[in-house]
């Protein structure tokens, strides 16, 4: 079987029959996951997921924490190594919060008495949390005035989280929209981007373990000139990235480019691929093996759909289709992929009524391989 091809739906697992809306999930230790998501009444919960290599899906007891009473939307999360789960959301009355989550082996959940920070005041509906290195994370947004904002701020090894930024930084002086970042080397960090006329823009920062920000020597560039909403993004291979997004029409589209490893961006010819011709909605990218990539989306019918995709450069990009699934029939909204281990991947969704869902696919993969998010922050074996 060739890297990339579908072997279908594993196991699925309903982790919440009343509301589990705007879920995303973060492999921990082995079997181990965490997801949050808007529960009912509109709170914040995280819930501790068992995730076997085999793809069998499960929870351990003691397993949930409601860490916000009031309000949560738009929430994006990521791992602060060994095992803290940071959380950045909208609170709808103050602004972005960053949330730490202490997750144990056996899956039960606490918080540092320090556990919560309020990152930007005022309604952002667009952004993104990463991990850095150490206890620096990263927050990219649609800031005041609808600019490009990121701060760094600090989340300590036992879960508290710093009470002020390390750095606050404007990567773009204009209104963006669905900003998304991506390590690229080093210090080096990419941010893709769809600006206020509708293109989609890349630009490389500088962000230091200790989180300090600042531009490399190279400017924005245009890596989409159509339209380029709801960017996902993802590291495919060595200096090579893909943004996944959704053009005017809501069709489906892929975008390449290329970065070095001083922050130069360029882009090949044929950069923009078309994966679904018909609709897509809130689609998520993770990387399978070097240059294949796999996309999860809302398709036709508010159905929820897989492809995954090869992508090789040379002077011009070369792409070509590998599998494809329609792994929820019913509905999936707002899907999250992760990389689990080997050939599992989980996408978490919610479905029409708002029930929150989640289904394991098979994927091959390179043998042994592991979460990409753990080799991109070089954490785990």
């Amino acid at each position: 079987m060739a890297f990339g091809d579908i072997t279908g739906v594993i196991a699925t697992h309903e982790f919440d029959a009343s509301h589990g809306v705007e879920p995303s999930i973060i492999h921990i230790l082995d079997t181990l996951n965490c997801l949050a998501y808007q529960c009912v009444d509109d709170d914040g919960l995280a819930r501790s997921i068992l995730i076997t290599g085999a793809g069998a899906i499960s929870e351990p007891a003691g397993n949930t924490l409601e860490f916000e009473t009031n309000y949560l939307t738009n929430l994006s999360t990521c791992l602060r190594p060994t095992h803290i789960f940071c959380i950045a959301y909208d609170d709808g009355v103050n602004g972005i919060q960053l949330e730490a989550i202490v997750v144990a082996p056996d899956g039960t959940l606490s918080q540092h008495a320090n556990h919560q920070a309020l990152v930007s005041a005022g309604s952002h509906v667009n952004y993104q949390i990463i991990h850095v290195a150490g206890g620096t994370v990263v927050v990219v947004m649609r800031g005041p005035a609808g600019w490009g904002r990121m701060y760094t701020w600090n989340v300590s090894a036992i879960g508290e989280v710093a009470a002020a930024q390390i750095q606050y930084f404007t990567f773009h002086s204009a209104a963006i929209h669905h900003p998304r970042i991506a390590h690229v080397g080093g210090n080096v960090y990419v941010i893709a981007y769809q600006v206020a006329s509708g293109e989609g823009y890349a630009r490389s920062v500088t962000i230091t373990p200790a989180g300090d920000i600042s531009f490399t020597a190279f400017g924005a560039v245009e890596i989409d000139n159509v339209w380029a909403d709801e960017v996902d993004l993802a590291k495919i291979a060595d200096g090579l990235f893909v943004s996944v997004h959704r053009d005017g029409s809501s069709h489906g589209w892929a975008a390449v480019f290329e970065v070095t490893a001083g922050g130069l961006i360029t882009v090949p010819t044929n950069n923009r691929y078309e994966f679904d011709a018909a609709l897509c909605y809130w689609p998520s990218i993770v990387k399978v093996t070097n240059n294949i990539f796999a996309v999860a989306y809302t398709g036709s019918g508010n159905d929820g759909e897989l492809k995954t995709i090869s992508c090789n450069v040379a002077s011009a990009a070369t792409w070509a289709a590998i599998g494809s699934l329609k792994f929820d029939a019913t509905s999936a909204l707002a899907n999250s992929i992760r990389h689990i281990a080997g050939n599992v991947y989980a996408v978490v969704y919610h479905q029409t009524g708002d029930p929150g869902q989640m289904a394991t696919i098979g994927i091959s993969s390179p043998s042994l391989a592991r979460p990409h998010h753990e080799m991109m922050m070089k954490v785990g074996p």
